[in-house]
């Protein structure tokens, strides 16, 4: 039997998509508010008919509502940035942050430079000032580079080092590692089943891996499928190479011989291993530990036939077994094949929001009921008879006003549909100031019967109406406030409010809230990058006047206060070069002078007045009045312009000063009133330009030239016999000192040598790499000679080895450059910023606007960190920035030297202003 088949009913996502049940509840709402006013509710009825009517036209609105996000956003349909201005960020651009850990950095660096194989980021935890916060960069590069691409990938090493250096913290000079080759010879016995060359292979593929194991790349799509967006991102952006965090290694420092053994033993095949011996750089290891000194990596000798002894040898069946090297070398790659995973394939961002379907014209279109209603309303074009009497006419305009006050409506709501993108939108500059979004039904015909001829100035007023200043400013922080909050942000505009109100008194309360409100506008759109770039400094390879080098936290800071400029800059320089500032020491005395139809009036005046002068002059006797006009010299109340028998005379007062004074004088009332205004926008831009900060990192005013050691052996009579060859670090001279009594007592390591330059003869002492590490200290006429004092020498060594004397009694190791006692060891130059701030802006000498910045400092700085906050005066900061700008200026060009004196001149004046303060 054929079961029947129904059409299923449909099922409405929302009721606005239910004509029947929309007119259902508009009947029921008629029932209950008309009363006895209103009894049929037939189809017939004309109120019905509307009703209807409107009914059907909120179907449309409704399912204009229910389209994709995609299509109610207009997403890809023209230039909007749904990105910047919704912040609706893709997962790689949200979620990625700054390197913070020395795995981020190892993961940026081999993501960004092609040459590096592996590289390691280790903290520096020996140091003499006991300093935290100060890595070595160790890094592998790839095998066949020559000198000038090593400096190369050096340089760009340290460019990405120093591009995303964290607050706080500082790199060593890169080191690039040297290569300790490792081989092994003996003899390995296997099976009637196996390939010599197979077993082989296996055993370079395992024994490589365990001392320098390749790392591997994977493919995003691929990790995509084990890991959420979170794991995938977090840490810096990986743009090409995909690394496992587990998998990056630590550089291998020492390895056991055992361990070879056993991973040779383990491989299939290998009946037994007789004879192991390993050797580094072709020296034979006695020690079961073989060591790898800090700037070395270990890398196995896969060359079989480069050596005519130091290699495995196989047999099998008790018959020697000759390795084909053509089979070894394929099988070999074959296995390194299977076991890589290089994807270095460019990562591509998806588009998470698709294009949408429609034009904002389609979705804003609104189309009028009244192009549905039955002729005899009279409401479409031309459809009521020219020869209509008024009344007839007047009844369809009166019906036409009755229902445009509820198309109107719906006709708004398509428009806020369609403006959804800009009413949460943090872009404000090219759009009108509103949240409320209207436009006319212009499908209605014959429009301007019911709302004049004007169509614009209609809309306008709707507008007006629609939403007061006062609400814009309140609904538009609200929907900020629910961006941020995405990010899990607050930005409080509250005292910047209150303290705009004080500062700018010629401006409207809307004005000031506004300006409020675009300062949080501006935190907004930057929130992305403040959050990726949280713990990242300023780049101090760069000059420091580059465009956007800065660090994060600076940033967030200048967008919390609303301080415009994040570079760093001086906080004099506005005042200096825009006042005359030298004229400070003018002598000003009291004169008496008479207002025209007034009082006489005690003033004071500059000795070197001069009426044709258009300079205005402050009197400013000291610091305390500099300070005092920039609190009130921008306000209109603190001048009054009065006329006296021969001039207008601008009079500032300020409640500071001592007296009034006259400041500009001038035949012309228009003349002192451009004066007046000139003076007053002058102050509020030194208010503004002079609002700068910096921001010190203790840890970059340490001592950066390298201390070098040097080693000195005494003789019986306290002088010195033998010196260390090169000066070099405290460990490696302390251990070659170690190893002195083995080395001396091999007569060949001693070599007696002419020097080049005196023509006279040295003792050298070599170690068993046959590189020098002491000379004698003193230089002989004659071999003769020098072959007396090389066994006096030797007997020495073997006197003091018999006698059981340590061989730290009779040798030092001293520093040779002693620059470091300079440098104070109880200032803190560990995990500790400064904050110089000058005294005199009018927000900088607001205790409120203080304690702002201070909260924000400790909200937003590194929780490992502390901080201190100074406000200087003129003088003490000028001395300040004069060395702050060489420090910053020898960082850039390198020259330590010079660097290190700027740092002991910043921490000397860092530590007065300190005890000042306390």
């Amino acid at each position: 039997m054929i079961k029947p088949k129904f059409i299923n009913k449909e099922k409405y996502s929302s009721r606005s998509l239910n004509y029947d049940e929309l007119l259902q509840q508009g009947i029921e709402l008629i029932q209950q508010f008309s009363g006895n006013q209103w009894s049929d509710y037939n189809y017939h009825d004309p109120g019905i008919t509307f009703l209807e009517q409107i009914c059907f036209a909120i179907t449309d609105l409704g399912y204009k509502t229910n389209f994709s996000i995609e299509d109610i956003l207009l997403a890809h349909t023209d230039d909007f940035d749904l990105e910047n201005s919704n912040l609706l960020i893709p997962p790689n651009k949200i979620f990625p942050s700054s390197p913070l850990t020395p795995i981020d950095y190892r993961k940026i660096i081999i993501d960004q430079e092609d040459t590096v194989k592996n590289i390691w980021i280790n903290p520096v935890n020996n140091n003499l000032l006991g300093i935290n916060g100060v890595f070595d960069v160790l890094v592998q590069l790839r095998d066949g580079l020559d000198d000038s691409q090593i400096e190369i990938s050096k340089t760009n090493i340290e460019n990405i080092l120093m591009e995303n250096r964290s607050i706080g913290t500082d790199f060593n000079p890169v080191t690039v590692l040297k290569k300790d080759i490792i081989s092994i010879s003996g003899k390995v016995i296997i099976n009637s089943f196996v390939l010599g060359e197979s077993v082989l292979a296996e055993i370079y593929s395992k024994v490589e891996s365990k001392l320098n194991k390749e790392l591997k790349f994977y493919d995003y799509e691929e990790l995509l499928e084990e890991n959420n967006y979170e794991n995938i991102f977090s840490g810096p952006l990986q743009k090409k190479k995909f690394i496992k965090e587990n998998e990056l290694n630590h550089k291998t420092n020492e390895i056991y011989q055992y361990e070879i053994k056993e991973i040779i033993q383990s491989i299939d095949g290998v009946i037994s291993v007789e004879d192991i011996v390993i050797y580094k750089n072709g020296v034979k290891m006695f020690n079961d530990i073989i060591p790898f000194d800090k700037d070395c990596y270990p890398s196995l000798d896969k060359d079989y036939y480069g050596f005519t002894t130091n290699k495995l040898v196989f047999e099998r069946n008790d018959t020697s077994y000759e390795i084909d090297g053509v089979i070894l070398n394929q099988l070999y790659d074959s296995i390194a094949l299977n076991d890589k995973k290089t994807y270095s394939k460019k990562f591509k961002q998806k588009k998470h929001i698709s294009k949408g379907r429609f034009s904002k014209k389609n979705i804003e279109y609104y189309h009028s009921i009244q192009n549905e209603l039955p002729s005899i309303y009279g409401l479409k074009e031309n459809e009521i008879p020219s020869s209509s009497n008024l009344k007839r006419k007047s009844q369809v305009n009166q019906l036409k006003a009755y229902l445009f006050l509820i198309e109107q409506i719906m006709s708004n709501y398509l428009s806020q549909l369609v403006n959804v993108r800009n009413f949460f939108s943090v872009e404000m500059n090219d759009q009108p100031l509103n949240t409320f979004y209207n436009q006319l039904p212009t499908d209605i015909a014959n429009l301007n019967k019911v709302i004049g001829e004007n169509n614009d100035s209609f809309l306008e007023s709707l507008n007006l109406d629609s939403e007061s200043e006062k609400v814009f400013i309140s609904r538009k922080n609200k929907v900020v406030d629910h961006l941020l909050a995405r990010f899990g942000e607050i930005y409080d505009t509250s005292l910047l409010t209150k303290l705009y109100n004080s500062i700018y008194d010629d401006l409207s309360d809307y004005e000031i809230e506004l300006k409020s409100l675009y300062s949080k506008l501006s935190y907004s759109k930057a929130i992305v990058k403040l959050g990726r770039n949280r713990i990242k400094g300023f780049n101090y390879k760069l000059k420091h006047d580059e465009k956007n080098n800065f660090s994060g936290l600076k940033e967030r800071l200048c967008l919390i206060l609303n301080i415009e400029n994040y570079n760093i800059k001086s906080a004099l320089d506005p005042l200096l070069e825009g006042s005359e500032i030298n004229k400070i020491d003018t002598e000003w005395t009291t004169k008496i002078i008479e207002i025209e139809n007034g009082p006489s009036i005690s003033v004071l005046t500059p000795n070197d007045t001069n009426d044709n002068s258009n300079e205005v002059n402050f009197y400013c006797p000291n610091y305390d009045s500099l300070k005092s006009l920039f609190l009130y010299a921008h306000k209109r109340k603190s001048y009054q312009i009065i006329k006296s028998k021969s001039n207008y005379n601008i009079i500032y007062n300020s409640p500071n000063q001592k007296a009034p004074a006259i400041i500009f004088q001038s035949k012309s009332i228009n003349q002192c009133e451009e004066a007046l205004l000139k003076a007053m926008k002058k102050f509020n831009q030194f208010n503004s330009d002079c609002e700068s900060f910096f921001v010190v990192e203790n840890i970059l005013l340490r001592p950066v030239i390298e201390i070098n050691y040097q080693l000195e052996i005494y003789s019986e009579n306290n002088k010195i016999l033998l010196k260390s060859y090169y000066n070099s670090e405290y460990n490696q001279l302390r251990d070659l000192r170690d190893d002195l009594f083995v080395i001396i007592q091999n007569k060949e390591n001693l070599s007696i040598e002419k020097d080049g330059t005196s023509n006279k003869y040295q003792i050298i002492v070599y170690d068993l790499f046959n590189s020098p590490i002491l000379k004698s200290e003193n230089q002989f006429n004659s071999k003769a000679v020098a072959e007396k004092e090389k066994t006096r020498i030797i007997s020495y060594f073997d006197s003091r080895r018999e006698s059981k004397t340590a061989i730290s009694s009779f040798s030092e190791i001293s520093i040779k450059n002693n620059t470091l006692n300079k440098f104070p060891s109880d200032f803190k130059y560990s995990n500790h910023l400064n904050f110089i701030f000058p005294d005199w802006p009018i927000r900088f000498q607001n205790n409120e606007f203080k304690a702002l910045i201070d909260q924000s400092i400790k909200e937003f700085i590194p929780a490992h960190m502390s901080y201190d906050i100074f406000y200087l005066d003129f003088q003490t900061l000028s001395a300040f920035e004069a060395i702050y700008f060489k420090w910053v200026n020898y960082r850039y060009m390198g020259d330590y030297e010079k660097l290190e004196l700027e740092s002991l001149q910043l921490i000397q004046l860092i530590m007065k202003c300190k005890n000042y303060v306390s």
